[in-house]
């Protein structure tokens, strides 16, 4: 009885979390067919909805060209507002600015809170103790500007790419006065690599006057070794805050195209059924028409800011 059993146990049933694991890797595929699927069967059954008065009266393939190019251009029309909305929004009242600032603000506040040595170590640096905002403070002030200022708005209004460049900058200017930007340093390293900084600050006090040959070797060793942590979280501030911008606008992009859409199939006289429809298809290919042209203006703002 037990050998038979064993025989006839599926290998998903054997393997723990065998249903789990695979659509954790199928998943996203079964998702997007899906999707397009979706799109595919709303565009045909909308262009059969707009078509169908013509067709009944004759059956012209025309009939249903011009119904799929109506479709897509009510849906292009529909994207092309809702960048439009997001764009004029954004220079207007510097968005982006605003939310880069809030976010690399809120990012080195959360990685320079409670730094200190690893707590296997028997005692803790003092100096890697440090009030709430210090790194931020300190990050203005390597980058040139006023803390609170309008130029903080302007600086940090540039994209993520650039402003990485700025902050890239500011930790060499840092890196050269470790002692003067110490939350700074450890905020970018990270809290498990804070111990780097205080032995980076001691080398570079022991060179500070009539260095020997190493203690520059050991100071200029200390110092590519931070150099190359700076970069590491920099890159990763970098992600943090691209990604999430991009995913707020796009889902600002989207809204606005449905909302335009809504707006502008109630001044039509087409049928209540074709509305919904006209709505849903700006739904989703005014979406992507939407984060088409947005890429485009990114691109083309990108090559002006050069």
């Amino acid at each position: 009885m037990t050998e038979t059993a064993d025989r006839t146990t599926s290998p998903a049933a054997q393997e723990p979390g065998g249903d789990r694991q695979w659509w954790r890797r199928n998943g996203p595929i079964v998702a997007i067919a899906v999707i397009l699927l979706l799109t595919v069967g709303l565009v045909a059954w909308l262009v059969w909805q707009v078509g169908q008065p013509r067709l009944a009266q004759r059956e012209d393939r025309n009939e249903v060209r011009e119904a799929a190019t109506a479709v897509l251009w009510f849906c292009f029309v529909s994207g092309l507002a809702g960048m439009a909305i997001i764009q004029t929004a954004k220079h207007l009242f510097g968005l982006r600015g605003r939310y880069q600032q809030r976010q690399v603000s809120r990012w080195l506040v959360g990685r320079e809170g409670g730094a200190a040595l690893p707590a296997t170590d028997a005692t803790s640096d003092p100096r890697l103790t440090f009030e709430k905002g210090r790194a931020w403070g300190e990050l203005q002030e390597a980058m040139g500007v006023r803390q609170g200022g309008r130029d903080v708005l302007e600086l940090f209004d540039l994209p993520i790419e650039q402003l990485a460049a700025q902050i890239s900058a500011a930790s060499d200017v840092a890196l050269r006065d470790p002692s003067r930007h110490r939350a700074l340093l450890v905020a970018l390293v990270s809290r498990e690599r804070a111990a780097d900084i205080t032995t980076l600050e001691d080398k570079d006090q022991d060179a500070a006057h009539e260095p020997t040959n190493q203690q520059l070797d050991e100071l200029d060793k200390i110092r590519g070794i931070v150099a190359q942590q700076l970069q590491a979280g920099i890159d990763t501030l970098q992600v943090s805050v691209g990604q999430r911008w991009r995913r707020y606008v796009r889902t600002a992009a989207l809204l606005m195209s449905t909302a335009f859409a809504a707006v502008a199939v109630q001044q039509t006289t087409i049928a209540r059924g074709a509305k919904g429809a006209f709505i849903l298809a700006a739904l989703l290919l005014g979406g992507f028409f939407s984060w088409l042209l947005r890429d485009a203006v990114a691109v083309v703002e990108r090559l002006r800011s050069r």
